[in-house]
């Protein structure tokens, strides 16, 4: 399900992405973080059109947001998958994710939310 063939081409559509979502973000304080993460993720999926975004959550402050949730995708062989968590940040316009189990999602999802609660 993900690629490793990452390159400065990709960097650079996903710098573009994130400004465009920025400039796009409504009311809610963190959608333009949403969309940068969830596009990372689509660059890390083999069939980015495919991709189903479940339980996203985001926290944090306008200048380093972490958002996370769950995907699911179209695997080579044209099934979905399964659903796998993610965790991204945005931090100052800079935009990092993880892919892995969803196992994983949810518990990690919770500690940086409330980690992010007991420092605000």
């Amino acid at each position: 399900m993900l690629r490793s063939d990452w390159g400065s081409e990709h960097i650079m559509k996903i710098f573009g992405l994130l400004t465009a979502a920025s400039l796009l973000a409504g009311c809610d304080q963190h959608a333009g973080a949403k969309r940068a993460v969830e596009d990372a993720v689509k660059e890390q999926l083999r069939d980015p059109s495919s991709a189903e975004f479940e339980n996203v959550r985001a926290f944090g402050s306008p200048s380093m947001t972490t958002v996370c949730g769950t995907v699911n995708a179209r695997n080579g062989f044209g099934g979905y998958a399964g659903r796998q968590g993610y965790l991204g940040t945005v931090n100052n316009g800079v935009v990092s994710v993880t892919v892995f189990p969803q196992s994983q999602a949810v518990d990690l999802c919770t500690m940086h939310e409330r980690a992010e609660k007991s420092v605000g």
